[in-house]
Formats: C-alpha cells, structure tokens, sequence
C-alpha cells in the first residue's frame, strides 16, 4: 500500500477534528484497552495517525512501552510532536509501516490494538469471511 501523501495543513485540520469530536470514542477505547490489557509492557498501535491513543496510553499508563505505527510519514510527525508535547516521547517508538505487512515478529507485543484499522478495513474482513 502506498503512502497517501496528505499535506501538513490538511493534516492538521483533521487532527483537529478528531480531538474536537472523537476525543469521546477515544477515550471509550482507552479505557477497554486498560481494561484488559497488562499494566505495563510492550504495546502495538497499527494506524497510529496522528498518535492521540498512543499518547493518552503512555500518559495513563507509565509502565507501558508502545510502538505506534503508520503508513504516513506526516500523521508520524505529528504525532511525535504530540508525545514530547506530553512528554512521553521516550516511551513511544514511532514507525512507519503498513499495517497489512507489519515487521514484526509473532508474539512479541503484550498487546495490539488499532482502532484506525478496524474502520478502514471492515470491509476487508467482511469481504474475507464470505
């Protein structure tokens, strides 16, 4: 899958509108996620995007470690910029890589979550199961 290349002012609009109107499901999710995943540990983020859920877990969370990936290099930048803002940078990695051919090995994460992912290729897994 190819980057889609999303200019930085058109991607900041849309950081905008997802903590104005998402920060509610956001948190929903967050809180699942907290719910059952270990107090701390290694934690995968596929569609990071611009990193609100990455952020607000290492934030909540002070033990977790977390590798937030991202096909777009740009939604990367801004999400980085977001971590240090909030300080947790250094528990954060941040990487550019697609979601359907990760590069990881099997089982090393604690836990993985992608809330991105499951709206964008919920027509992928239907599609699978037929």
């Amino acid at each position: 899958m190819e980057e889609e290349n999303i200019s930085l002012p058109r991607l900041l609009a849309y950081d905008g509108l997802v903590e104005k109107y998402l920060k509610i499901l956001h948190y929903g999710f967050l809180e699942t996620i907290i719910n059952f995943f270990p107090e701390e540990g290694l934690f995968l983020d596929v569609g990071a995007g611009t990193g609100h859920l990455a952020v607000e877990l290492a934030r909540l969370c002070p033990r977790a470690l977390i590798v937030a990936v991202d096909l777009s290099e740009n939604m990367l930048l801004v999400a980085r910029e977001k971590a240090e803002a909030a300080g947790v940078h250094r528990r954060i990695f941040f990487l550019k890589a697609d979601a359907k051919k990760l590069p990881f090995k099997d089982q090393v994460f604690d836990g993985v979550y992608c809330i991105t992912c499951s709206i964008t290729y919920l027509n992928h897994f239907i599609s699978c199961r037929k």
